[in-house]
């Protein structure tokens, strides 16, 4: 393959290289902010971890008595850094932090990174916030994880008792058997005394057994 850097000057070579190795640093910036503390940028590093609060969700805890802390921290003559380190350890998570940014703002109406960056001038200062922030993005809550839940077995619930389904021919019986007078007591067709008497119809009379007569005396003959 020709060489397509052979029709081109030195110079132009220098600034081909210059402009890809700057990207390259940008690129590896945006990737990990933790990658510019190691490099001695802890100042850089903060403001990445600031600038990612915009991806983050709302916090539901209490941030006005922090942001209250490191407003009076920054104000005035001098820098309490102890004061700053102390509010920020005590958001917990990033997402509390970034809610105390958030809060800074409404409450204060400056921005919370541009205030710091008024006060601080150290590296070792910006070195020990960028550690704070990088323990709570590490330690950020993490949705629960919803488990899917064991099917229930069916409750059957018990079944009232469904009455006899009779059936038409038996239906027809039982009426048969009222037209020809057998029933009994309650008045209900007697379907089986029916049954037992070879469908006679009408029902026979019951006789009852007579009471036996008293035998008479016969009269005395006269003499």
């Amino acid at each position: 393959m020709k060489n397509l850097f052979n029709n081109i000057s030195q110079e132009e070579k220098n600034r081909i290289l210059e402009m890809h190795s700057g990207k390259k640093n940008v690129i590896s910036e945006q990737i990990d902010p933790w990658s510019n503390i190691l490099s001695g940028s802890s100042q850089k590093a903060v403001r990445q971890f600031f600038d990612s609060c915009g991806n983050s969700r709302q916090s539901p805890n209490n941030t006005n008595e922090i942001v209250d802390r490191i407003y009076k921290a920054v104000q005035g003559p001098g820098t309490d850094e102890d004061s700053i380190f102390g509010a920020l350890t005590a958001t917990k998570d990033f997402n509390t932090f970034c809610s105390a940014v958030k809060n800074y703002k409404t409450t204060y109406g400056t921005d919370l990174y541009s205030d710091l960056d008024g006060d601080i001038d150290e590296e070792t200062v910006w070195s020990q916030i960028s550690k704070i922030l990088r323990g709570l993005s590490q330690s950020s809550p993490q949705p629960a994880q919803v488990s899917p839940s064991s099917p229930q077995p069916a409750q059957v619930s018990p079944s009232s008792p469904q009455p006899a389904q009779v059936s038409p021919q038996e239906n027809q019986v039982s009426q048969n058997a009222k037209k020809c007078g057998w029933l009994k007591t309650d008045g209900s067709a007697d379907v089986e005394g029916y049954r037992n008497s070879n469908w006679k119809c009408p029902k026979p009379a019951q006789v009852s057994p007579s009471t036996p007569k008293p035998r008479t005396q016969p009269a005395p003959q006269p003499n």
